[in-house]
């Protein structure tokens, strides 16, 4: 069974920000400039907990996901030997090694959003399909 949770180097760039915006002597230019890093920092953080929240694995026969953060949501695919994997990334997302993994059926599609190392993921569900023994009961 193969368990991912998305990865929180995502973050980084958004900490960074705001630490190092932080002002030295509180004025008033420096306070609308520290409200506007709040709000990116409440932002980052709403992020975090959202990608907390967001996880997917394969058992049997089917491809899982479970995401939301204040009302959870739930979708799942049925995988075949003729299931077609594919990643999105951006050169951001590239750079962090995380991307959106899809994966598509006759009976449907599923986009899987800040897979970690999108491509290994990809490697290990085609083996999975592609295995002599998949889809048989155990």
């Amino acid at each position: 069974m193969i368990s991912v949770k998305p990865s929180a180097l995502v973050l980084i760039p958004g900490l960074l920000v705001m630490v190092c915006a932080l002002p030295v002597a509180i004025t008033q230019q420096s306070l609308y400039s520290w409200i506007w890093v709040l709000i990116g920092g409440l932002t980052t953080l709403a992020f975090a907990l959202w990608r907390a929240r967001t996880r997917f694995w394969v058992d049997q026969d089917r491809l899982h996901l479970d995401s939301g953060l204040i009302d959870a949501q739930a979708a799942s695919l049925p995988l075949m030997p003729s299931t077609a994997f594919s990643v999105h990334q951006t050169p951001l997302e590239r750079w962090l090694h995380v991307g959106s993994l899809t994966a598509q059926t006759e009976s449907g599609r599923l986009s899987l959003p800040f897979v970690s190392r999108p491509y290994e993921v990809m490697e290990q569900m085609e083996a999975i399909t592609r295995s002599p023994s998949f889809g048989k009961n155990p």
